[in-house]
């Protein structure tokens, strides 16, 4: 057990939820539409790194706004085919909850996107605050949507966890001066998070959850 946090912010896709084989499917539909072929599983793993407006601008630097409008499109037609809960996702936030722990979700995912796969499983009221990408000036790896989120707790950062799966959310969780929480669903392996000095390092929300105990 450890002191308990004022709020706890997840990240969404990898973290609650697992989208990784629809978020696969809407970048090769969308590299396919410009006639790029299907990703490699290296190529997928440095895309999890990035915002969506920041992996276009990087492999389509003079298409950018058209390819994040196409990939948007697949997106809303498609997201909630490809979605299911990690294990124990909801009595997970239960406890939270009955903890009389404030939660609220800061992902990379587009606003509307995110929004509408929380109200799918009706979990808009376990969160006061949910930061899509595109409402704060950067998207992860900034801290300024963790600080964004912060600020519509009406929060400190010092005492706030933020529960990610990638080296992302490390380095956004260390910017913003929050509490680094690595949760072991993504493909990030635990060696190369190490150097963000997180303050717990759990196999899964299971794990989580006996640390709140």
């Amino acid at each position: 057990m450890t002191k308990k946090p004022d709020a706890i912010l997840f990240d969404w896709d990898g973290t609650l939820v697992n989208t990784m084989d629809g978020i696969r499917a809407y970048n090769n539909m969308t590299r396919n539409h410009f006639g790029l072929p299907d990703l490699t599983d290296d190529d997928f793993k440095e895309l999890m790194k990035y915002s969506a407006r920041d992996y276009f601008a990087k492999i389509f630097p003079d298409q950018a706004e058209e390819a994040a409008k196409i990939h948007r499109q697949f997106v809303l037609d498609h997201h909630l085919n490809y979605i299911e809960l990690m294990p124990h996702a909801e009595p997970f936030l239960m406890h939270v909850k009955n903890l009389g722990i404030r939660m609220g979700v800061v992902s990379n995912k587009q606003q509307l996107t995110l929004e509408k796969e929380i109200a799918h499983y009706g979990w808009a009221d376990y969160f006061e605050t949910t930061i899509g990408a595109g409402r704060a000036e950067r998207d992860k790896p900034a801290a300024d949507p963790i600080l964004l989120a912060a600020n519509e707790l009406n929060l400190g950062t010092s005492n706030i966890w933020y529960v990610g799966d990638t080296v992302t959310d490390m380095k956004a969780a260390t910017a913003a001066k929050c509490i680094p929480i690595f949760i072991e669903h993504g493909f990030d392996e635990t060696h190369e998070i190490l150097s963000y000095n997180p303050h717990l390092i759990v196999r899964d929300l299971i794990d989580l959850q006996s640390k709140l105990a």
